[in-house]
């Protein structure tokens, strides 16, 4: 690889966010999160961001700018940072975004005010990103920054490579970089071009991480530029910019579990299980609703823009969105790829009574986001778009929010239609989502007159929060009603698009089928204490169970299971009626995962491991013996889902 020549030197930045420590959380006397209380650390993506662009850094021999936007004590995210690059011979120049008129920023005011920031310091030729916030959840704002400075993105980027250095000697070098995309069920083969913006995946490199006695009484003023909003002109700034505005957060109840042990001498002995068998629906909590909605019963234009390789998760959403809607006459617009347009759920809707217009729109899968979203952007106004929560809905969803200049909600869980007054305006949707992996629900509110939505694709699982996503309209599928002529199902239409983007991809691996794990009653969860040899013993029992197999974090860092069977923080939320942990020590970014279980059974040889504590019941000892044992009640009978055992 050619380094820089002369003064064409590259310019690399990256964007970190400090966030609060989840187990060190409380809410202040607005219902809102403390974030000023509560211990504050460097992002577990934007780890790997620093990471990646400190070792382009020093491979190009480019600049690195560090920016993170937040309250004074974000400073110590960028101590960290300098510390971390500094003892591997770069120098970063640090920008700390910091004014109280940047309070209360959503994803879109937030990119805003980053790429204002940004362009102080000049333009940049890569801008590295965390995949995603793990204080929200959010993975909007790489897409957001990407759309605001017309570029192409890498989002899920699990390999990076910079294969050529493209007019050295010339005022505009460029980079073309080769990068595989984890996305989960599939990886993405590209070839892309700088300038870029790179979201980082969780395993493309060792994360950023420094002792805080290290760096905590380091000086970095030499090296650190504040940005307030003097600085970027006269705004507006912060929540007068925001499209979307929190309201009430409150604390989910934790799930009661029985924590019992049994140890493995004693399995002979044992005649019964005292468990009950299923998902967590009998906890009754009703979330205080503190506003007044309004209904407006009136006719929705929604488009709902399904992911081209999770058919099962766009089914998901929409079946999901149309029982949040039920008592409104809907016109649908659906934007799905070549191979989707044929499937039932989407011929049915034409005979679907709730639906008032149906209009199909379709695209090719290879089709580079960027060109999608200004695609559908041109659409014109609608009242909700809707995508599933997944790296192709997260991207879309972001640009299309910054073409709009909408609101936008990632990871919703329910989505209601009605008049919120606001000191400002009013807003005609109010979703909820959940925050800080499930501890918390946030309920979020719009200024803007359209509303855009990533949907969780396990919603309908999580009924025992009463997240107003029960059942209650028309089954999607049902073909009792007679047709409607005016809205039969006509040929779908192909979407015109503008080719822009000068991202190719190469290939697209289907890695993994999870689909079923939304549905899954009995999940399998392997974790580091199971050594690699014994995976088959594990595959047998599940085969015979008819559960499915799923994993923690580091099992999926030795690539033992592909990432999209990752559960935790980091990784999916999961629901079955069983979850059986084998050697799973039950960190607390795990735990969160599995919190709406509805019975917990352990495996583990430690009685007083933080699963056991978490669990319903801990088989103590080696699982080899216990598992099959188990497993044995299961085939036989005397374990039923969604009996009591006995």
């Amino acid at each position: 690889m050619k380094k820089n020549c002369g003064n064409n030197k590259l310019r690399l930045a990256v964007l970190v966010k400090q966030v609060p420590d989840y187990l060190d959380l409380n809410l202040d006397h607005d219902s809102r999160i403390d974030r000023a209380t509560a211990k504050a650390k460097l992002n577990s993506f934007c780890q790997r961001a620093v990471s990646k662009g400190v070792e382009l850094a020093s491979q190009l021999g480019a600049d690195l700018y560090i920016f993170t936007m937040g309250p004074d004590r974000a400073r110590s995210a960028l101590q960290e940072t300098f510390s971390w690059a500094t003892s591997r011979d770069v120098t970063p120049h640090l920008v700390l975004v910091c004014d109280q008129a940047f309070a209360g920023s959503d994803t879109l005011a937030t990119s805003h005010i980053l790429t204002r920031a940004m362009s102080m310091f000049g333009t940049f030729d890569l801008i590295l990103c965390g995949d995603r916030s793990l204080d929200s959840d959010t993975g909007e704002v790489p897409s957001q920054v990407a759309q605001l400075l017309g570029l192409d993105l890498l989002t899920g980027t699990l390999e990076l490579e910079v294969t050529t250095y493209i007019n050295a000697d010339q005022p505009n070098p460029k980079l073309e970089l080769r990068a595989s995309l984890d996305h989960g069920e599939v990886v993405h083969k590209v070839i892309a071009f700088s300038p870029l913006v790179i979201s980082c995946a969780e395993r493309l490199c060792d994360p950023c991480k420094v002792d805080e006695e290290v760096f905590q009484d380091l000086d970095i003023e030499p090296y650190l530029s504040l940005v307030d909003s003097k600085s970027l002109g006269p705004g507006p700034w912060g929540h007068k910019l925001s499209m979307t505005l929190v309201g009430p957060v409150e604390r989910v109840p934790p799930v009661p579990r029985q924590a019992r042990t049994i140890y493995n001498d004693q399995l002979e002995s044992v005649l019964e299980f005292n468990l009950e068998l299923g998902h967590k629906d009998d906890q009754n909590f009703e979330p205080n609703q503190s506003f007044e909605i309004h209904e407006q019963h009136r006719s929705i234009s929604s488009l709902f823009i399904f992911d081209p390789y999770q058919l099962e998760s766009s089914v998901s959403v929409l079946n999901a969105s149309f029982s949040s809607l039920n008592a409104h006459k809907i016109d649908v617009t659906i934007a799905c790829s070549d191979d989707h347009v044929s499937s039932p759920e989407i011929l049915e809707l034409a005979t679907n009574p709730q639906v008032n217009s149906l209009e199909v729109l379709r695209f090719e899968p290879t089709i580079p986001p960027k060109d999608l979203a200004e695609a559908l952007g041109r659409l014109g106004p609608v009242d909700l778009v809707i995508t599933p929560n997944s790296y192709f809905g997260r991207e879309i969803a972001g640009r299309i929010s910054v073409i709009l200049n909408s609101g936008i909600t990632g990871g919703a869980v329910s989505i209601e239609l009605g008049g919120v007054k606001l000191d400002d305006s009013t807003s005609n949707v109010v979703c909820k989502k959940p925050d800080f992996g499930g501890d918390y629900l946030a309920t979020i509110f719009y200024r803007s007159k359209c509303a855009i939505v990533t949907m969780a694709t396990n919603t309908h699982r999580i009924n025992p929060l009463n997240y107003n996503m029960r059942a209650q309209g028309p089954d999607l599928t049902s073909s009792t009603s007679s047709p409607n002529k005016s809205r039969e199902s006509q040929a779908a239409k192909s979407l015109p698009i503008a080719r822009s983007s000068s991202l190719r991809v190469l290939s697209s691996k289907v890695v993994d089928d999870s689909s079923h794990l939304i549905d899954a009653e009995i999940l399998i969860c392997v974790g580091d204490g199971v050594d690699r040899g014994d995976y088959k013993m594990i595959e047998a029992i599940a085969n015979n169970l008819g559960a499915s197999l799923v994993c923690t974090r580091r099992v999926c860092d030795r690539q033992l299971m592909p990432r999209s069977r990752q559960v935790g923080v980091t990784g999916r939320f999961v629901s079955p009626k069983l979850y059986l942990a084998v050697g799973v020590s039950g960190r607390p970014s795990h735990l969160a995962g599995v919190r709406h279980a509805g019975q917990i059974v352990a495996f583990n040889t430690d009685p007083d491991s933080p699963i056991a504590q978490h669990a319903d019941l801990t088989f103590v000892g080696d699982w080899r013996q216990s598992l099959p044992f188990f497993a044995n009640y299961l085939q036989q009978g005397n374990i039923r889902c969604g009996d009591e055992i006995n």
